[in-house]
């Protein structure tokens, strides 16, 4: 069989899986957005149906810093965005770094204070744990030129 029918099927899987991903990713970041800059307006007073939350700052670090993290993270998967302009994906890799570290810290402290179980609160604690270690992962992996290493 012909390997140009076996492939070219596979990637259009992979790039409507690429586009589906992206756009969830940008919904959940305009949600973590609106979300953020409605509790800046509330701590401004000038709204006042925002939800009271244990610590409002820590989240609108959080909220912010993780929209940026969800609309730069699946642009370093685009293989066209990796393949043709290296600069401009290591600047996204660079502000997809950045922004998880910020918004993994700041849900570390978050998890704190939320109102939840303890069980919750561990579970929370973890995920942010894990976040900031995975990328910090691959962050030193491709500091060290292990491409292959920091793709897994």
């Amino acid at each position: 069989m012909n390997t140009i029918y076996q492939t070219r099927p596979i990637r259009v899987v992979r790039q409507v899986g690429w586009w589906l991903f992206f756009l969830v990713c940008v919904f959940y970041a305009i949600y973590a957005l609106v979300m953020g800059v409605t509790e800046i307006l509330h701590l401004l007073g000038i709204v006042d149906d925002a939800r009271t939350r244990a610590a409002p700052l820590v989240f609108v670090v959080h909220a912010l810093s993780g929209s940026v993290a969800l609309i730069s993270g699946p642009l370093q998967f685009n293989r066209l965005l990796r393949n043709k302009n290296r600069n401009l994906h290591r600047v996204i890799g660079r502000l997809y770094v950045w922004a998880i570290w910020i918004a993994s810290v700041s849900a570390l402290w978050s998890a704190l204070f939320f109102d939840v179980t303890i069980a919750a609160k561990i579970a929370f604690g973890t995920l942010a744990i894990l976040w900031f270690s995975t990328t910090s992962v691959a962050y030193l992996r491709i500091r060290h030129r292990n491409i292959r290493e920091h793709r897994e």
